[in-house]
């Protein structure tokens, strides 16, 4: 199924897939349904972010960077909202890198809580928590533009009233879903994990959704 049998092509991933545990690098094309001889590969649907939820093998590399992510995505709603720092690209550049940088050493720093024992596996498998956050954060940065799309393709006008606080009521709406989607994936690590790493990432995730909140001008 994934060398292929001389007349069709094997996997384009170079994937086994009785051995994958993740569908990180699967891009769903179904060669291993088609060359299966005996039937036994099929499809498993299941909701959007059980991967996430199971967290079954961290990766430190994927985890700092949804922590970049997160802090990626403040300075971009400041600017777009307050227009801060202005229109310096020097400026915004350095404050870009601040925010993702602060953002790396708060979660590190929560990570250390315990001090230095498994504080590798730690950093890999809390990072996942911080995604829903992360998802969701982008997401309302972008409900502005989508809402003027939706008004262009309709083709109204880009009046005032009191349309304009359907976006952040939207926004707030995707905050509120994303940090509480994070802690409760946080709730399951705790069974797990120490319980003082947990309420340390728990308090964490809360200052980052009132940042962003904050940002979005609540």
């Amino acid at each position: 199924c994934y060398k292929g049998d001389g007349k069709n092509a094997g996997c384009p991933m170079g994937l086994f897939p009785v051995s994958i545990t993740s569908n990180q690098f699967c891009k769903m094309c179904g060669t291993c349904v088609r060359n299966c001889q005996y039937k036994s590969i099929h499809l498993d649907l299941r909701w959007p972010g059980a991967e996430i939820w199971e967290n079954k093998e961290p990766n430190i590399v994927t985890s700092v960077a949804i922590l970049a992510l997160l802090g990626a995505v403040y300075p971009l709603i400041l600017h777009h909202n307050h227009k801060i720092p202005g229109d310096s690209w020097f400026l915004f550049t350095l404050w870009f890198v601040s925010s993702v940088a602060f953002s790396l050493a708060l979660f590190i720093g929560a990570s250390f809580a315990k001090g230095r024992k498994s504080f590798r596996n730690i950093v890999s498998s809390y990072g996942f928590t911080y995604l829903p956050l992360a998802f969701a954060g982008h997401i309302a940065f972008q409900v502005p533009f989508m809402e003027e799309g939706l008004r262009w393709i309709a083709g109204s006008t880009m009046g005032g009233g009191s349309h304009e606080s359907i976006p952040l009521l939207v926004q707030r709406f995707l905050i509120g879903v994303g940090s509480l989607w994070s802690l409760r994936i946080l709730t399951k690590l705790f069974k797990r994990e120490d319980w003082l790493i947990t309420v340390a990432h728990g308090m964490l995730i809360l200052f980052f959704a009132v940042l962003l909140l904050l940002a979005l001008g609540v």
